[in-house]
Formats: C-alpha cells, sequence, structure tokens
C-alpha cells in the first residue's frame, strides 16, 4: 500500500472512531447517563449532572444538562469541529433553534416529524439524485412536491432543484431559493406512503 493510500486509509478510521464516540455521547445523553469515553481527538465525560464532549485543543465542544427537560445540547459556535457535530446531531432529529442564550453555544432541540414524513441528514447530491427521481417517476402527478427542505426553522416544499459549480439552487412553493453546497449536508423530509403508523421519532430519544 503506498503513502497516499495508506493516509487515506488512517484518515477514514479516524472519522469512523470520531463518529462512534460522538454517537456515544449522544446516546447516553439521550438515555441521561453519565459518559466516559475519549480517543485522540476528543474526550466524553461528566461534571456535576452535565455531559461535556471536549477537545484538548479547544476545551469544550457541546455541553448537555441532563436534568434539563426537555433534553437539549449546547454547540459551540466558534469550533473547527462545529460543522461535524452539528451533523451528527441533526442525524438525531436535533435541530438548532431561534434562541441562543448563551452568546458562545447554540442551543440544539429534539423535533419529532410529523406523520407520513421519512427525515432525512446527508449531502446534498443525495438530496438532488431523490428529487430527479422522483420527479421522473411522478412526473403527471406532481409528487416531486413531497419533498420538504428546512430552513430557517421551517419545513418548506421543494418545487425545483438547479446544480451550478458545486452549488445546489433549490426553490421552493412559497418563491423562496434556498443555496446549498452540493457536498454538504442537508436536511430534508421525503413523503411516505399513508400507512398509518403514528409520527416517526428517534427511539432513542427518552419522550417520557
Amino acid at each position: 500500500m503506498n503513502l497516499n493510500a495508506q493516509t487515506e486509509t488512517n484518515q477514514a478510521n479516524t472519522n469512523q472512531a470520531n463518529v462512534a464516540l460522538v454517537e456515544a455521547f449522544i446516546e447516553a445523553s439521550l438515555r441521561r447517563q453519565e459518559v466516559l469515553v475519549a480517543n485522540a481527538d476528543f474526550q466524553a465525560t461528566s461534571v456535576y449532572g452535565t455531559n461535556q464532549l471536549a477537545s484538548s485543543h479547544e476545551g469544550v465542544l457541546i455541553k448537555v444538562d441532563l436534568q434539563q427537560q426537555p433534553l437539549q445540547f449546547h454547540l459551540r459556535r466558534q469550533s473547527g469541529h462545529r460543522l461535524f457535530l452539528q451533523e451528527q446531531l441533526n442525524r438525531n432529529q436535533f435541530l438548532k433553534t431561534k434562541s441562543a442564550e448563551d452568546p458562545h453555544f447554540d442551543t440544539y432541540c429534539y423535533h419529532c416529524i410529523k406523520r407520513g414524513y421519512r427525515f432525512n441528514c446527508n449531502k446534498g447530491h443525495v438530496l438532488w439524485k431523490t428529487w430527479r427521481a422522483r420527479k421522473a417517476h411522478f412526473k403527471d402527478t406532481n409528487q416531486e412536491a413531497r419533498l420538504l427542505i428546512q430552513q430557517a426553522q421551517k419545513w418548506l416544499v421543494i418545487r425545483a432543484i438547479h446544480v451550478s459549480n458545486e452549488l445546489m439552487f433549490v426553490e421552493t412553493e412559497d418563491n423562496m431559493e434556498i443555496v446549498q453546497n452540493f457536498s454538504e449536508p442537508v436536511l430534508w423530509l421525503e413523503k411516505q406512503h399513508t400507512d398509518g403508523h403514528p409520527k416517526h421519532r428517534n427511539t432513542k430519544y427518552p419522550l417520557k
């Protein structure tokens, strides 16, 4: 194996280890349990009823008060890890709220998705491919509009998507245009067949 291939393999292993550690931190916090786990990049610990995820270079990155109702994650605004950590929170359906009491941290709260929709947190190109597939399949019934994208704490129905120079331009039914990097994560909902099931939620999250 050449040096470049070895470097890529090591980076992939590091990324997997970081995802696993952050997921363990989030899951323990959702269960309101203390946590103690670490690797070369992150340390997850509990201090006086608060779970904290930290790095040796930037200090505390995420903090969670285990007694707070409802549970909230507070993510450091100025951090080189912010986008990565935000993606992990989003995958667990914790989305950033409007209010931010702490000037250094943004607040993320759990969002229960309404019945009939599936929550997605993928890179832009996944949304683009899904929209194209739906548009081709439902070209006579306008069912491609059953994809929604999040913007400013709202879910907006997608009318059209155009791609140019690694940017994705999403047009919504209320005439808003959202510009999204093709390779960055985006939050979106996909309409599912009506089956009478209850609202979709992250089953790890203790609602009571």
